[in-house]
């Protein structure tokens, strides 16, 4: 968990010690993992990766027909760390990949929401039409931009060499050699 911050890099994690290696920490809450990358992220403004092994928003996240028809025969086919036990959260979530087993599942869960018969030919139906959207964001989705606003951003959090060298020589002009910390 603490690996979602750059200058720990390497360290490893709880969940890590315990799911990769057996080591468990005594007193650790796993199942709290969750809420405490949530709070991590809140505090720090640096979301966890999303692939990030055990806490990453798309850890327990399945859209391909294969993923989603195999969680549901089986879910350590996918999931081999229980997501209740870490606190995360599982879904399907419907895109291009998708496939009519999961989709058709849903549909007849909701099927009186829906009111329609929920058939082979609906179910293709609605699949077509998720496929058709989801071409169409991500015809519309800058993916570059994306990338450099979340830089730019991070960026913000801290100052870098250069701006730390300019504060530094606009100090020094002012002939500020005294000076009052403030928040330390």
């Amino acid at each position: 968990m603490v690996d979602i911050f750059p200058d720990t890099a390497g360290i490893l994690t709880p969940e890590a010690t315990q799911y990769l290696y057996g080591l468990e920490i005594p007193g650790f809450r796993y199942d709290r993992l969750w809420r405490l990358k949530d709070l991590v992220e809140r505090i720090t403004g640096v979301p966890a990766p999303a692939q990030e092994p055990v806490i990453g928003h798309n850890v327990f996240s399945h859209e391909s027909g294969i993923h989603t028809h195999g969680v549901q025969i089986f879910r350590q086919m996918y999931e081999p760390i229980p997501y209740d036990e870490v606190g995360g959260r599982t879904r399907f979530v419907y895109g291009k990949h998708s496939g009519k087993n999961s989709l058709s599942s849903l549909l007849i869960e909701h099927a009186a929401e829906i009111d329609h018969d929920i058939d082979h030919d609906f179910v293709a139906l609605v699949l077509s039409e998720i496929k058709r959207l989801c071409e169409i964001n991500a015809n519309r989705y800058d993916k570059v931009k994306f990338i450099e606003d979340y830089y730019s951003n991070l960026e913000k959090l801290g100052k870098r060499e250069e701006d730390v060298i300019e504060l530094a020589k606009e100090l020094a002009k002012e002939g500020a050699v005294k000076y009052e910390l403030h928040g330390v």
